[in-house]
């Protein structure tokens, strides 16, 4: 794994939810530093959408997870991003979908207590 890749995600597990912090400006520092050699790097499309979703940016957090599935749709955690996203846009009906696309790729309690948390089922 890139090392670039390694330091986006420490720093955006660092990064306060809502606020420009400096570990979310280190973490998409990073994240764009893998994204301009591998542009097709689900896991930094995952990192930038999070630190968008965290500020509260959820156009641009869908865009990035839309990016992400595109390259990795076997990834259960990607389509629960994007449901996250369109609870919070108030679309229920996307995030039942997103949700029931999670399930079907693991039917295990780390999917399943997520979609229960999420109330989209």
């Amino acid at each position: 794994m890139d090392a670039n890749l390694n330091l986006g995600i420490l720093n955006g597990q660092y990064s306060t939810p809502g606020e420009p912090d400096k570990y979310s400006k280190d973490a998409e520092k990073y994240f764009k530093k893998v994204l301009a050699k591998d542009p097709v790097n689900a896991s930094a499309l995952v990192g930038m959408g999070n630190l968008g979703f965290n500020k509260g940016k959820t156009d641009e957090a869908r865009e990035y997870y839309e990016k992400a599935v595109k390259i990795d749709s076997w990834d259960p955690d990607i389509w629960l991003n994007l449901a996250r996203v369109a609870l919070k846009q108030s679309n229920k009906e996307d995030a039942r979908d997103y949700c029931g696309r999670a399930s079907k790729l693991d039917s295990g309690d780390h999917v399943r207590d997520i979609v229960t948390a999420l109330k989209c089922n």
